[in-house]
């Protein structure tokens, strides 16, 4: 069997992807040019949910490193 090959959290593509996203919604509720973001959301929630899972199951896909959270 051949040794897995590891990395930290932060070289992760999917948690990097998952962070930016929750920034950006987290920066978003404090900007009023936002204000009609909340809105957007509530309007796509289920196109939302379905393109952001099947991102991340893109990027789980093609990650070939396991993640390791200490050496």
């Amino acid at each position: 069997m051949p040794e897995v090959q590891t990395k930290y959290p932060w070289q992760s593509k999917t948690i990097l992807l998952n962070g930016v996203i929750a920034l950006a919604g987290f920066v978003a509720m404090f900007l009023p040019q936002a204000s009609v973001v909340p809105a957007f959301i509530q309007a796509h929630a289920e196109a939302i949910g379905l393109f952001w899972g099947v991102l991340n199951i893109v990027l789980r896909a093609v990650t070939k490193d396991a993640i390791v959270l200490k050496d």
